[in-house]
C-alpha cells in the first residue's frame, strides 16, 4: 500500500488537507496536501495511491480490478476548484 506524508522538507507553502490513520503504529498515517511551485502549477496529493485509483479506470482490467469513485471524483474536483482560483 502506498501513502504519502508530510514532513519538514515539503515546500515552505504546502497545505495539509487531511491527516488519516491507517494503521496502528505511530507512522501509519497519510496526508493530503496542496502547493503551488514556483512556475505557478498547483500540485494536490491524495496521500494515497488508492485514491488515485478512484479518479479513473487507467489498468482496468489488466492491471488491477476497477475503483472508479464518484464521490471520490467530486472531492478532487472540489479542491482543484478551490485552489485554482
Amino acid at each position: 500500500y502506498e501513502v504519502d506524508q508530510m514532513y519538514g522538507h515539503a515546500p515552505v507553502n504546502t497545505v495539509r488537507l487531511a491527516h488519516s490513520v491507517f494503521g496502528t503504529g505511530p507512522q501509519d498515517f497519510s496526508d493530503a496536501t496542496v502547493y503551488t511551485v514556483p512556475s505557478g502549477a498547483t500540485v494536490f496529493a491524495t496521500g494515497s495511491m488508492q485514491w488515485s485509483w478512484g479518479l479513473d479506470d487507467y489498468g482496468v482490467p489488466n492491471v488491477r480490478p476497477s475503483y472508479m469513485n464518484s464521490a471520490a471524483q467530486q472531492v478532487t474536483r472540489n479542491v482543484l476548484a478551490r485552489f485554482l482560483q
